[in-house]
């Protein structure tokens, strides 16, 4: 393991595991909903221009990547696929903002379906650079990134 996958590991431990560790599938997934609609109002705020378009379907395509490694955890399955096939093509920022609506309910439908599944919080799946993750830690990834990325929007 080299240098910086031991930084990317220690962030992640300190950023996305540490603070949902005793959290609860109903805590994460209120998290998960208070976060996807401030994200949502963040993308109806901003104007509609290409910068803020790309920086939308960044977010949305992370979001729908996470929900494919997270359906992994019920196939047992892996792949080490990128990003980028996930990410919806440019629209109008009306339209990309229902489309976080409906793609940040997925993320919350596919938590509910591995917790009634018996996957427990605690089990992980491999994200391509911060290494193992948690169920819990990819919930909590997913609202960081959302949220941290949607500050990019400026009037």
């Amino acid at each position: 393991m080299t240098l910086r996958s031991h930084f990317l590991h220690f962030i992640a431990g300190f950023v996305f595991e540490r603070p949902v560790r005793r959290l609860s599938a109903d805590q994460l997934r209120q998290r998960l909903s208070t976060g996807g609609n401030t994200v949502v109002a963040a993308i109806r705020d901003a104007s509609d221009s290409d910068a803020h378009q790309r920086v939308a379907t960044h977010i949305i395509g992370i979001e729908r990547w996470g929900q494919a490694r997270l359906r992994e955890l019920l196939t047992r399955t892996h792949t080490t696929e990128e990003y980028d096939h996930y990410r919806p093509a440019s629209a109008s920022m009306t339209q990309l903002a229902e489309t976080m609506v409906k793609t940040r309910e997925e993320t919350i439908a596919i938590l509910d379906q591995l917790c009634a599944a018996g996957i427990p919080l605690t089990q992980k799946a491999p994200h391509n650079m911060f290494g193992q993750l948690t169920l819990a830690g990819w919930a909590q990834y997913l609202d960081v990134h959302s949220t941290l990325e949607s500050r990019k929007f400026h009037k």
